[in-house]
């Protein structure tokens, strides 16, 4: 019997060290943080071509007379081009990189409404662009007009972003473009498909 008590003992024992080895290592995250600088902001301006609807300067609705499209190339040259209404126009353009070092000051933290402390800091621009080196041909024009306002507001362009509406262009003082994406037309085969016999 205290041989029985023995081996019940030295087994529940032997569980017990079982489970006390049994530690959870802590997975560590790792977060990921696309820059603006990153392939995938590179695509979301590259993705479409766009057409340019208006620009906004100082807070003035202007609309183009004619068509004026927007590409931005992708790859290691990175060049805009598109038509400004009459002559085409190309230039160069690029993400920096963006790093933030900004740091709270405690002064800045200001008690809200619901009793928690939320720090006032200056949000950067999230997307910023550098559009330069922009060149319009001089061709004759006689039934359309290049849009002027939009070359001239298009080396200013500090910012962008792109959501349902479209793409828009920002520049420092506010002045803006905005542009939606050109449809592609995708041919669909609608013949049947050929059924496949066992």
């Amino acid at each position: 019997m205290q041989k029985r008590l023995i081996a019940i003992g030295l087994a529940a024992s032997l569980s017990a060290l079982a489970c006390t080895d049994t530690v959870e290592t802590p997975t560590e995250t790792t977060e990921t943080t696309i820059s603006a600088s990153s392939g995938g902001s590179q695509f979301a301006l590259s993705a479409s071509t766009w057409d340019l609807t208006h620009v906004v300067i100082d807070g003035k609705k202007i609309e183009p007379a004619n068509p004026v499209t927007i590409k931005f190339s992708e790859g290691e040259n990175l060049t805009v081009t598109g038509s400004a209404g009459c002559n085409t126009y190309t230039g160069t353009w690029e993400l920096p990189q963006v790093e933030d070092n900004s740091e709270v000051d405690p002064e800045d933290v200001v008690d809200t409404d619901e009793g928690k402390d939320t720090p006032e800091v200056n949000e950067a621009p999230v997307n910023p662009i550098i559009i330069s080196d922009v060149f319009l041909t001089e061709k004759a024009c006689t039934d359309s007009v290049d849009f002027a306002e939009y070359i001239t507001l298009l080396s200013d362009v500090e910012s962008w972003s792109v959501s349902e509406d479209g793409l828009s262009l920002l520049t420092e003082n506010g002045d803006e473009a905005l542009a939606t994406a050109q449809e592609i037309e995708v041919e669909l085969d609608t013949e049947a498909s050929p059924e496949i016999t066992e």
